[in-house]
């Protein structure tokens, strides 16, 4: 039987005011000493107040290969941000990782919750300001 990791995007947040046009995309890698798979979600330009918790526009679901059940695998997050503007674009991305465990053959799915978030700094430098996107991800892990 093999393990795959479920990830979806439950909600999205800002701190910080340097617009509300903001457009990301997480980047998810699952290794382990058999297997390596990935993917990738993507969420369009769209408005975000700051201060306001939303549900994302794209509610897809992304199901990444893990390798065996009964298994422990790395998965790598790489969140990229845009706050859109008409000439630059204010952008940047940071990466985490976390250890998901699969459960073993016959066992319920493992669900695990994160925050992921960016820093993203107004550019040109003379304006100021900086903003923090806060993105709620959920990774479930099935032994199928």
């Amino acid at each position: 039987m093999a393990c795959t990791i479920s990830v979806s995007l439950l909600s999205e947040h800002v701190d910080g005011n340097i617009g509300d046009d903001w457009q990301y995309s997480l980047e998810v890698e699952v290794f382990n000493p058999e297997s390596t798979g990935t993917g990738r979600l993507e969420v369009e330009n769209h408005k975000l107040t700051p201060g306001v918790t939303q549900v994302p526009a794209n509610q897809r679901t992304i199901v990444i290969p893990a390798g065996h059940c009964d298994a422990t695998a790395a998965v790598k997050l790489t969140l990229t941000a845009a706050e859109v503007d008409l000439v630059f674009s204010d952008s940047n991305e940071s990466t985490s990782e976390i250890s998901v465990r699969c459960p073993g053959e016959g066992s319920r799915p493992l669900t695990f919750e994160r925050e992921v978030s960016v820093h993203v700094e107004e550019k040109p430098r003379i304006l100021g300001g900086a903003a923090t996107l806060i993105v709620k991800v959920s990774l479930v892990a099935a032994c199928e």
